[in-house]
């Protein structure tokens, strides 16, 4: 018995496991208790909108617990880049994206309307040039006086009603004034239906033979001028003469002249009475009348040329016969 009483005090004293300790458990009171002793308040419930689920699966950082993720996932705020304000317009959203391919889309038919279909409603005019006629001009009268101050042989009025294609077609008038007459140089005068005088400017227009153009000859000359005739056994042949206005001089308008005789080919024809054929010189030539500097362009026909020179340093003398201009040279 004693023994039994030994056996039973040494199992409870050393064999018996202490109480455990005690284990402190978290409810919901409890956690509600707690966030009211710190000053928090009581918990609200609120909706979250989550736009889109991400097909992928969850990728949890060993670091991070489940609890932590799962209180991320279901985090109050709201990511604004994927929930949009209610109202507001995503800047991808279908109609302003359609804006620019509308623009361009439209460009692309207006362009091709402009560039296909335009022509083919509004065909372009085939281009007609258009020959130049001679006109019939009248400048304010003025009294004409010869720049000859030798006698001559003779002068005579040449009336011009109409414009002509050159001085060949007066040919047969021209000719009927000096049949008959003895001599060799003659003054011509051309005038208009009203017997006023022709300035230079009116008469090489209505001839077609202004070989200087209008608004150099207006610009540099005097408006009235001589037109001369020499009569040889070859046939009749014509001069004419400007006067250089006061300031002007050869020397300035030497190169210029120059110019616009060898360009005005059309031009040059019409001062002849018969025609001169083709030209043979490709350019006018230097020479020499009565020791003065002449240039000339020799032509197919026989004694046909067209020579030029200037006298007294204010006289440009243009003859379609060397001896002609050498005539006029000695009756200044």
């Amino acid at each position: 018995m004693d023994q039994i009483d030994n056996n039973f005090e040494h199992i409870s004293g050393a064999n018996v496991p202490p109480p455990p300790a005690e284990v402190g458990v978290r409810t919901m009171a409890s956690d509600l208790a707690s966030i009211a002793e710190r000053g928090g308040g009581s918990p609200k419930p609120r909706m979250i909108k989550i736009s889109s689920v991400s097909a992928s699966p969850h990728v949890v950082h060993p670091a991070i617990s489940p609890a932590v993720v799962h209180s991320a996932a279901v985090s109050p705020v709201a990511d604004e880049t994927q929930n949009p304000a209610p109202g507001s317009k995503s800047l991808f959203s279908k109609p302003t994206f359609l804006f620019p391919f509308l623009g361009i889309l439209l460009l692309g038919v207006f362009s091709a309307a402009y560039f296909l279909v335009y022509p083919l409603l509004n065909p372009k005019k085939p281009s007609v040039k258009v020959p130049i006629v001679p006109t019939v001009k009248q400048s304010l009268s003025f009294e004409h006086e010869s720049f000859f101050g030798q006698p001559i042989d003779g002068n005579f009025t040449l009336e011009i009603l109409s414009p002509i294609i050159g001085m060949e077609s007066e040919r047969d008038r021209i000719s009927s004034f000096v049949n008959g007459i003895t001599g060799s140089f003659f003054e011509i005068i051309p005038q208009s239906g009203d017997g006023q005088a022709f300035s230079a400017d009116d008469f090489f227009s209505s001839i077609g033979g202004n070989v200087l153009d209008p608004d150099f000859l207006n610009e540099n000359f005097e408006k009235d001028f001589t037109l001369f005739l020499y009569k040889d056994k070859s046939g009749l042949w014509l001069g004419y003469i400007l006067q250089l206005k006061t300031g002007k001089s050869p020397i300035f308008l030497q190169k210029a002249v120059l110019q616009k005789m060898e360009s005005a080919s059309t031009e040059r024809a019409n001062l002849f009475l018969a025609s001169p054929g083709v030209q043979t010189d490709s350019k006018f030539q230097n020479g020499l009348s009565g020791g003065q500097p002449i240039w000339f362009m020799n032509f197919s026909n026989t004694s046909s040329v067209l020579a030029y020179g200037w006298f007294f340093n204010k006289y440009l003398a243009i003859s379609t016969s060397f001896e002609g201009l050498k005539q006029a040279i000695l009756h200044f």
